[in-house]
């Protein structure tokens, strides 16, 4: 019971917003699409509950390595996308969800939805807890995505992790989005 509330909790902190798929790019580059996801950015913040930690998924003998956190007003941060230096950040407070492009120095804004007759903000019950140590389980059934926190910390992570940096320009998307990188 306790593993499953703690997989539920990195979860929630953690879940990306931006589908993503990658497309052939051509004279050596990586060409990526991303597209926001209406239910998880509709998805209300747990707040009271900060932590960090690495999330480690393998998959068919691959290991991807992704640094999350969540701070006590329910804002998300994941380093890591796409195996490249992107940066998703949910700010329940601003109302908006970033996808951050460190190569391009570019930050992709999504507003985040208004949700009638629910509350904004949701506190997780006292019961539940992120601990220390490492949670494991397989995601999907026979799926083969094994996911696991390790390196968990109850600590308050830094504000200036869930900012945009100041020289970063902003664009606001609507739809899906595509960023290329040099290989």
């Amino acid at each position: 019971m306790r593993l499953g509330i703690l997989l539920l909790l990195a979860g929630t902190a953690s879940a990306q917003v931006f589908g993503m798929w990658r497309i052939d790019g051509k004279n050596g580059e990586a060409t990526f699409m991303f597209t926001p996801d209406a239910a998880a950015l509709a998805a209300p913040p747990v707040t009271g509950e900060p932590y960090s930690a690495d999330r480690v998924t393998r998959l068919n003998g691959s290991e991807i390595v992704q640094t999350v956190c969540r701070d006590s007003e329910g804002r998300s941060r994941i380093e890591g996308i796409a195996g490249q230096t992107l940066v998703e950040i949910v700010d329940p407070m601003a109302r908006f969800a970033y996808l951050i492009d460190d190569a391009h120095h570019v930050a992709h804004r999504v507003a985040l939805p208004v949700l009638e007759n629910q509350p904004l903000i949701r506190k997780s019950g006292q019961q539940a807890g992120v601990s220390g140590g490492m949670a494991s389980s397989a995601i999907g059934g026979s799926s083969g995505i094994v996911t696991k926190l390790v390196n968990v910390s109850r600590k308050e992570p830094d504000a200036a992790l869930f900012r945009v940096p100041k020289d970063y320009k902003i664009v606001d998307e609507k739809a899906t989005f595509r960023i290329t990188f040099a290989k």
